[in-house]
């Protein structure tokens, strides 16, 4: 175990060094800021820029609008950011030919994985909730917070951006170039989509976890409607990681 933490730390030390913790962080505070800002002075700029009238067709802005573009948000854009930043985690060791270095001094190959999938976890943990902090306490200023099963639905969208670094995590053991990680998560991205449009997968499709959002906000739709989709996510992140380790152990380097 000594082996694999000294690995995540290396990650860590090397994401501060290449700035990828701060865009991060960046990234999601700009975001959480965005989330409130749209909400609340939309109606006001479109008066001042446009129309008083074409502003007047705009409801009154709540708290569930603050929310509804978090969702949005984070995810046209938080998450693509993300998934960009660590296409390349393992495809730049690949380069660069740092792997056979620390493989011949006896670092085994699956601590590899985990400390990859870790270290960019746990930035984008750190970065996502932030986002939520800062969109929660900067909506407190001008809202209440009467939103109906908000954490649930923000712990949906957190599991599935983690779901999309392990996608992204296999596609960097499959593919050597980054263009190639990029597309094999698009591909997987493009195949949930298009498997939503069945009635009958949607229960089960991680995808939901990420645009059913909304609908949960509104009572629309009820956490345990989700459960399905949780637990294939699940049960879907671990054999992806279980498939990539066993398809590293095999990989020329």
């Amino acid at each position: 175990m000594r082996a694999l933490v000294a690995f995540i730390k290396k990650e860590w030390l090397e994401g501060i060094a290449h700035y990828r913790l701060l865009i991060v962080l960046t990234l999601f505070t700009v975001l959480g800021l965005m989330n409130v800002f749209t909400a609340k002075f939309t109606p006001q700029l479109i008066s001042r820029l446009v129309s008083e009238e074409l502003a007047k067709t705009f409801p009154e802005p709540t708290i569930m609008d603050v929310w509804l573009q978090f969702f949005k948000n984070t995810s046209q854009m938080g998450l693509v950011v993300v998934v960009i930043m660590f296409s390349g985690i393992l495809t730049q060791e690949y380069q660069k030919e740092t792997l056979t270095i620390l493989l011949t001094k006896g670092l085994s190959r699956w601590k590899v994985i985990i400390g990859k999938l870790v270290s960019s976890s746990v930035f984008f943990t750190l970065g996502y909730w932030l986002s939520v902090v800062v969109t929660y306490l900067y909506g407190w200023f001008y809202f209440d917070h009467g939103v109906l099963n908000m954490w649930a639905a923000v712990l949906m969208l957190w599991l599935f951006g983690l779901f999309l670094l392990v996608i992204s995590l296999l596609g960097g053991i499959l593919f050597r170039q980054n263009y190639g990680v990029l597309l094999f998560t698009v591909m997987v991205f493009g195949f949930m989509l298009l498997a939503n449009v069945f009635p009958n997968i949607q229960a089960y499709n991680p995808i939901s976890l990420a645009l059913n959002n909304g609908a949960l906000l509104e009572g629309m739709t009820q956490v345990v409607d989700f459960y399905p989709a949780i637990a294939v996510t699940l049960v879907l992140s671990v054999l992806m990681v279980i498939l990539g380790i066993l398809r590293f152990n095999k990989k020329a380097l």
